[in-house]
């Protein structure tokens, strides 16, 4: 091989196309135009295909409990916060284009949250100090799993206190594992749960919630998370109750 040869600049190649679907060879002919490197483009067409994947329904009619079990199952085949959050971003790109394009009115990942990538635990709590604060809520018991459920969605969704106890039974969907979260200034998002807050908020509400529940002397208490009495958490009872 020459030295002339050798030192070329690779390119990278384009995606096969042969069994694309017409709308993500439009899509791919709209990032052209737009000037994207051929790298960027199979990019965004790679992680199209992925997700396609996920689902029966073709892309274009997705609606946001689609992207949402995408996420779900993204996350149940083992792939990273990371890569699904630049999945989501693919996902938004290609629903921007349809929209400008005219091809539909709406974006179903406009309200949905990218999975968390994780921070930087604090230099005096290691790794170690955050699992055992989530194995310590005695599972055994009613308080036990409410409690397991609430450090698991804190966790796992960053939620704020107030959202959290101001959850209710119906911002809850766990067939499609997500919570619909109205946060500071009235605003709503959707923001995905992960398997394992999934599977505690489940076993709270599957057998636990309904014993505190039968505490309430009157009315009836919406909220997902209960007090030892059966009633609505405030932020002072939050750490006691």
């Amino acid at each position: 091989m020459s030295r002339d040869r050798a030192v070329q600049q690779r390119q990278p190649k384009a995606l096969a196309v042969d069994d694309e679907p017409s709308y993500v060879t439009e899509f791919r002919q709209a990032m052209l135009a737009r000037g994207l490197a051929t790298r960027t483009r199979n990019a965004y067409v790679r992680d199209l295909r992925s997700c396609e994947l996920t689902n029966p329904i073709a892309l274009t009619r997705w609606q946001p409990d689609d992207v949402l079990h995408c996420l779900s199952t993204l996350t149940q085949e083992g792939k990273t916060p990371r890569t699904q959050a630049r999945m989501l971003s693919s996902l938004r790109q290609f629903y921007l284009w349809m929209i400008a394009s005219n091809l539909r009115e709406d974006n179903p990942c406009e309200r949905i949250k990218s999975p968390k990538l994780g921070r930087p635990l604090p230099k005096d709590l290691a790794e170690a100090d955050v699992d055992n604060l989530l194995a310590a809520p005695d599972t055994s018991t009613a308080l036990g799993l409410r409690d397991k459920a609430m450090l698991e969605v804190l966790y796992a969704c960053g939620l704020r206190v107030s959202e959290l106890i101001n959850l209710s039974l119906e911002q809850v969907n766990l067939n499609a594992g997500w919570l619909q979260i109205t946060g500071k200034g009235n605003k709503t998002r959707l923001v995905p749960l992960g398997e394992y807050a999934n599977d505690a908020l489940e076993d709270y509400l599957t057998h636990a919630r309904g014993d505190l529940i039968a505490h309430l002397k009157s009315g009836n208490c919406q909220a997902v998370f209960l007090t030892a009495q059966g009633g609505y958490m405030t932020r002072q009872t939050f750490g006691i109750c």
